[in-house]
């Protein structure tokens, strides 16, 4: 936070690793003196929070991010790839009734939630999750010549070889909301899931 006439920012609120990463905060004037944000303990464990000085931190809903309040009086967030919409009360700060589903498809930005801002007079703008391209996997060696790993094309990304080239590690998209980190063995010819995450992709270092 900084003062409007300068000076040095000051700092409102941190996560640590026991409590859950703060991410993407939003201050919202229909909030009054509360921060919205998510709390994020694992890529499926995140959750909407709000945040005052005074009145500490309270939880808004589970498994959702990306939250931004509406004049309706709604709490617009975000969850494999779709934007849902729920009734909030602001006095006191809760949500009331059961959560629908306004938009499925919605590009996720990055980890912080939806690629999608909504105007003071109600106008929604929003980019749809495109689909990935269909990639083969193939070995170039350095004099550029191409040799095809025979598996069937898919939604790869970040390969990396292991020391000793005998296996790949890699993130597919194995379904429609969900990512996984694979390991393949070349000489095997057999695959080994390592992990299994929703949207976005996963990474591998």
């Amino acid at each position: 936070r900084i003062n409007t006439a300068g000076g040095q920012p000051e700092r409102v609120k941190s996560g640590n690793p026991s409590l859950g990463r703060v991410e993407f905060p939003m201050v919202q004037q229909d909030l009054g003196s509360h921060l919205l944000y998510s709390k994020v303990f694992s890529p499926r464990n995140r959750s909407i929070h709000a945040w005052s000085p005074g009145g500490g931190d309270l939880e808004l809903l589970p498994q959702a991010m990306g939250g931004k309040i509406l004049p309706t009086g709604h709490l617009l967030y975000f969850w494999d790839n779709d934007i849902f919409g729920i009734p909030l009360d602001l006095a006191p700060l809760q949500i009331r009734g059961s959560p629908k589903k306004l938009i499925a498809g919605v590009r996720p930005y990055a980890w912080a939630g939806p690629a999608l801002d909504i105007s003071s007079s109600g106008t929604l703008v929003y980019l749809p999750q495109a689909p990935l391209e269909q990639r083969e996997l193939v070995v170039i060696d350095e004099n550029g010549s191409i040799s095809r790993l025979g598996l069937p094309k898919g939604e790869y990304e970040q390969v990396r070889v292991s020391p000793d080239e005998s296996k790949l590690a890699l993130v597919k998209k194995d379904a429609a909301n969900r990512w996984g980190i694979w390991i393949y063995d070349l000489k095997s010819k057999s695959w080994i899931s390592i992990a299994e995450l929703g949207l976005p992709a996963p990474r591998v270092a």
